[in-house]
């Protein structure tokens, strides 16, 4: 309990009687026991969607481990992103369920034929070339976009600022201290220097347009 508040409860006490004062306390002390725990369930929750939006953010933007993570594997992400945020959304403020639909609009197109998969809204290309084993054709159908289709920074800056911006929103729900945009691609960055990769705000060099 902060000073602030039990200086002003004893302040308003000067004008009460004691059994008064007692019951605004017990009033008191519910609704901070209510602001605290929805402070946990809320870190609970951010402690599961924060590293899987990485995740998507990282394959996307060419960052990190990305050429570890398989197409399907990003299609299906979006499903479990789904079912994890729309549970938490209620706890959160509108400025989240806004960013969120924002970050995810940026990395998928959704609206096809009805029963299909979202695509992911970059190209087979870049990463076909770096893939690690046998890459599977059918995968090329999971991206939005063809191989006649050139890469822009752009593209790959948009997904960016609009993960952390999510993330930002995030972080001003849960009252952290460090909220401003760059804070995810701080920690990106931090990361890929950590494994040898410096940062960059481009794509692979046969996917950018000249």
């Amino acid at each position: 309990m902060s000073n602030s508040w039990w200086e002003g409860l004893q302040a308003i006490g000067l004008f009460l009687s004691p059994f008064a004062v007692a019951w605004l306390a017990y009033v008191l002390s519910i609704r901070q026991s209510r602001n605290d725990e929805l402070k946990r369930v809320q870190l609970e929750y951010y402690s599961v969607l924060a590293p899987r939006l990485n995740t998507l953010v990282c394959y996307v933007t060419f960052m990190g481990d990305w050429r570890d993570i398989s197409p399907p594997e990003v299609v299906a992400l979006k499903r479990q992103l789904d079912r994890e945020f729309f549970v938490a959304a209620p706890l959160f403020s509108p400025r989240v369920r806004q960013s969120y639909d924002a970050f995810l609009d940026d990395c998928y197109r959704t609206f096809g034929e009805w029963g299909t998969d979202p695509k992911v809204r970059s190209s087979a290309a870049p990463r076909r070339e770096v893939w690690r084993g046998e890459w599977d054709s059918s995968w090329d159908a999971m991206f939005e976009l063809g191989d006649d289709v050139q890469l822009t920074t752009e593209m790959v800056r948009k997904p960016r600022r609009s993960h952390d911006e999510l993330i930002a929103a995030l972080v001003t729900d849960l009252k952290v201290v460090r909220s401003r945009p760059s804070y995810t691609s701080d920690l990106v960055a931090l990361e890929r220097s950590s494994q040898g990769h410096p940062e960059r705000d481009s794509v692979p060099p046969r996917a950018a347009r000249r």
